[in-house]
């Protein structure tokens, strides 16, 4: 299986990995991130990790990255998360916090999700992930 992760740099996103590679050893990570803090903590060495320095707000790159990659789930994590980072650019910070969302989740649906069962697949999946960070993370419910 194909995971593409936008923002997999941040702090979520890079968590998310590490677990998820080490947890399924057939799973195949892209990460979909202009990186703007960095990414020497990403696990760059790793064969099941794929790194796009990319921008988000690009839908044609974006859907050929679908495309050619033959992704089948997109877990969309890509935002400017405080308000530090979002008061150093609140164009771009809106830009790639709400305006490009609807035209990646179209993109991903067109391109994607082939029927209901993906559908409700992606849904089950976000579900186990989000528990799983909350493991992580050692949050409970």
């Amino acid at each position: 299986m194909k995971l593409l992760i936008t923002g997999g740099s941040g702090y979520v996103g890079s968590r998310l990995t590490y677990f998820l590679l080490k947890k399924y050893k057939d799973l195949i990570i892209y990460n979909y991130d202009l990186s703007f803090f960095g990414d020497e903590h990403l696990p760059l060495n790793n064969k099941n990790y794929i790194y796009l320095k990319e921008d988000i707000r690009n839908l044609d790159k974006f859907s050929e990255t679908l495309k050619n990659g033959k992704i089948d789930i997109v877990l969309h994590l890509a935002c400017l998360s405080n308000d530090p980072s979002f008061e150093l650019n609140p164009k771009i910070s809106r830009a790639i916090n709400y305006e490009c969302f609807e035209d990646l989740v179209s993109a991903s649906k067109k391109i994607i999700l082939k029927n209901l069962f993906m559908l409700l697949h992606l849904q089950f999946m976000v579900l186990v992930i989000a528990l799983e960070l909350m493991k992580l993370m050692n949050l409970s419910l």
